[in-house]
């Protein structure tokens, strides 16, 4: 329970408790009214104030006043079409391309739903837009307007451009807005409902006779849909809304949009599946739908009746012949698939492999059974970082090096903007590669690591005493521990993109101070108390700079939404614990997962 909210194993959250030593710590600053917990609320401060700034404008009249001039209204409608659209299919390009250019002929003569969509097709480009997020206010304000008209517009609902509308606004609340996991599977609910009383969830070969161009919009939308739905599912840590048995509709065909007409009556021929169209890849990566449903209900269930280890491998084995299925197919198309696509296709797959084995990977130390798990996990968790770390690997030549000999491929711009000023599952999903990574190399070190007695109690060991102790183990361990600094650096750039919430960049920090400790045989404790000094105040300059004032904000603070206090699980819970009945409720807790 967290904040009056129940998270299953799918939420980030459980990929932060496997670190009991750096919660506790976080725990300890708080009892003791430190330093760090006294930045840590002025962060929260001028978070506040940054985030009344940001607060959108009510919608009072017509909406569509708060439009870009036209030349980047045209940039930000390009990043949607070929990034989410691409996997998400939402529109008939054309249509929409038919209505977007009336719409700039007479703004003041386009319908309201018309705008509507036009404006989340911005907010979602406005996230590739540059690495700043410069256009946040803009997209948060166009989001705004587009729920309140939804909510003023019932009548909408039971449409297809109201669907439209809807899986738009789910895809710009998951990947643009702050929500937090919970309260978008809450309104994925609303517009999932919607879509089985209008029947989507029936193929339409068995309902009243219809256009082809009609039936295909329905299979493309009810795909987009149940994938939004099963996103939403993950992120919150919820049991799915859906199973397999619920519906019928079936995968749409393989046809390029220039293929289907509204008026024509012509019936097209899908491509051969090894032939890319527009709607390939919805269908390449709709092919894993079921095996990743199966996932999310097993690890999201009461946790009367958790999952079998069994269980675990064999969905882990399902999963593993998905994806080299999508990695098949996406290779056969070959630069027909762009780097963005392939890159979201795999991240959004792959990360099933976290979900699946992360609580077991703590277990392997003493239960060589879990060792499998512990491997998944890492060797995921490298695949998906390189690619999301990119922007922050050059200033290792260590990391570039391996990147190179890796061969992920070039630089994706547009991928790189995403994960900087994305959030939802581009922000969680590298977090718990992280965290993977960390429990890996922390793991290792603290199988070989000193007695308390030759801990030295010096300042914070230079740069070459840490390389120096990395060499003596595996390239691996180096290899992670360049990986976490490389992490700290891509949080930097996400707060530096608008991210209010530092709890990310300090508990990779004190992780990586733990990390660095052990292989100077120096006290976790005082490098992380040293890390901290120095990242809280950094992470607070950045604030400052971003609410334009160099002056603390001292007005409480009550989030809404974000990360939320990690170690406020602990001290709800067990506030009078000591570090040893922490460290066993921890390995209870392992066990039960």
């Amino acid at each position: 329970m967290v904040k009056g909210r129940y998270v299953g194993q799918t939420h980030w959250l459980h990929s932060a408790v496997l670190f009991p030593i750096a919660i506790y710590w976080l725990d300890q600053q708080e009892r003791k009214k430190s330093k760090c917990w006294q930045i840590m609320q002025d962060c929260k401060s001028i978070a506040r104030f940054i985030k009344l700034q940001w607060s959108p404008q009510p919608l009072t009249g017509s909406c569509g006043r708060s439009l870009p001039m036209r030349t980047l209204a045209d940039q930000l409608i390009s990043n949607h079409l070929r990034t989410f659209e691409t996997v998400y299919r939402v529109f008939h390009v054309p249509t929409f391309m038919d209505e977007y250019s009336r719409f700039w002929s007479d703004p003041n003569d386009a319908s309201d739903s018309t705008t509507i969509k036009i404006q989340l097709c911005l907010a979602i480009g406005a996230s590739f837009h540059d690495h700043q997020f410069s256009l946040r206010t803009k997209a948060l304000q166009w989001i705004h307007e587009a729920s309140s008209w939804l909510t003023m517009s019932e009548n909408m609902w039971f449409s297809i451009s109201g669907l439209q509308i809807m899986c738009l606004i789910q895809l710009a609340r998951l990947n643009v807005k702050a929500f937090s996991g919970d309260q978008v599977w809450v309104s994925a609910g609303t517009f999932f409902r919607t879509a089985i009383s209008m029947g989507l969830h029936l193929d339409p070969s068995i309902l009243p006779k219809m256009s082809v161009f009609q039936a295909e919009m329905r299979r493309r939308l009810w795909t987009t849909i149940i994938e939004l739905s099963l996103a939403a599912s993950v992120e919150a840590g919820a049991p799915p809304q859906i199973s397999c048995r619920d519906f019928n509709c079936q995968s749409p065909s393989n046809l390029n949009d220039s293929q289907l007409n509204a008026d024509a009556n012509n019936i097209p021929i899908p491509a051969a599946p090894h032939l890319f169209t527009d709607t390939s890849l919805q269908i390449c990566f709709g092919r894993s739908f079921s095996t990743r449903l199966a996932i999310a209900d097993i690890l999201n269930r009461p946790p009367s009746s958790p999952a079998t280890y069994e269980e675990i491998l064999k969905f882990s084995t399902e999963l593993s012949l998905c994806c080299r299925s999508l990695a098949d197919s996406l290779c056969s198309f070959g630069n027909a698939v762009s780097d963005f696509q392939r890159r979201l296709c795999e991240m959004l797959t792959q990360r099933y492999f976290i979900i699946l084995h992360l609580s077991y990977t703590p277990l392997a130390s003493t239960e060589p059974l879990y060792y499998f798990s512990r491997k998944m996990c890492v060797e995921t968790a490298l695949k998906l970082l390189y690619p999301t770390l990119q922007a922050s690997l050059d200033g290792d030549p260590t990391l570039a090096s391996l990147h190179a000999a890796i061969d992920i491929g070039p630089k994706c711009e547009e991928f790189q903007r995403l994960m900087i000023c994305g959030s939802g599952p581009f922000r969680s999903i590298p977090f718990q590669c992280i965290m993977s990574i960390a429990s890996e190399l922390l793991a290792v070190l603290q199988e070989s690591r000193p007695e308390p007695s030759q801990f030295c109690t010096a300042s914070a060991p230079p740069s070459s005493a840490i390389i120096r102790a990395s060499a003596s183990n595996s390239l691996r361990n180096l290899e992670l521990c360049l990986l976490l600094r490389a992490a700290v650096s891509w949080m930097e750039s996400r707060i530096l993109a608008g991210e209010t919430n530092v709890k990310d960049y300090l508990f990779v920090n004190i992780l990586l101070a733990h990390a660095e400790a052990l292989m100077g045989a120096l006290s976790p404790s005082e490098v992380m108390q040293r890390k901290a000094a120095e990242a809280l105040p950094h992470a607070a300059a950045i604030l400052r700079g971003m609410n334009g004032s160099e002056t603390n904000c001292e007005t409480p603070v009550t989030e809404e939404y974000g990360q939320g206090d990690i170690h406020n699980l602990w001290t709800n819970e067990c506030p009078e614990l000591g570090y040893e009945d922490l460290l066993s409720m921890m390995g209870t807790i392992v066990e039960e997962f």
